[in-house]
């Protein structure tokens, strides 16, 4: 918690900097809290720094990346939908509308460890809620879901799967 800080600290500071002095860095332009992109789309650089900002440990031989939040949850496929993830607390999803992790052309690849912590309110708002939308040969388990409303459980983890192992699952 306290590299985070220190790290955006020193962000603030260096864009800062760089804005009363007129500095560019790679084409981007920096003008208080926005970074304007290559499709002219605005992003909040405070948004940019929490999905760049990720912790990780290292577990028999493998990188984990630590989700504790529901925009990481969110980004997993802006870290790649090959990696490790690994829950570190209970995650409650907002009424936003859910886009599920991963695509039949993009399908997540890596593992998923819930690691006993819940997703929360995960819920039917849209024809296909699931947490991930296609994997293959992905390894999904230890999911908790809590809240789930007008979903049947089954299919509440992966829409589609080939080869995917899937297991310790529950449901409050």
């Amino acid at each position: 918690m306290i590299k985070k800080k220190v790290a955006l600290i020193f962000i603030g500071v260096i864009i800062g900097v760089a804005g009363l002095t007129g500095c560019q860095k790679s084409n981007n332009s920096m003008s208080s809290d926005k970074q304007s992109t290559e499709g002219n789309d605005i992003v909040d650089a405070t948004e940019q720094i929490d999905i760049q900002d990720i912790d990780t440990i290292i577990l028999n031989g493998k990188e984990y990346y630590m989700i504790t939040t529901e925009l990481q949850l969110r980004s997993i496929g802006t870290y790649g939908l090959d990696k490790n993830y690994m829950q570190q607390n209970d995650i409650e999803i907002s009424d936003e509308e859910w886009t599920p992790i991963g695509t039949s052309d993009n399908p997540f690849t890596g593992s998923y460890n819930g690691n006993g912590f819940k997703i929360i309110g995960l819920t039917d708002m849209h024809s296909d809620t699931t947490l991930f939308g296609s994997a293959n040969g992905a390894n999904l388990y230890n999911i908790t879901f809590s809240n789930t409303k007008n979903v049947d459980n089954s299919d509440l983890v992966c829409k589609s799967q080939n080869e995917c192992q899937i297991y310790d699952i529950f449901f409050e």
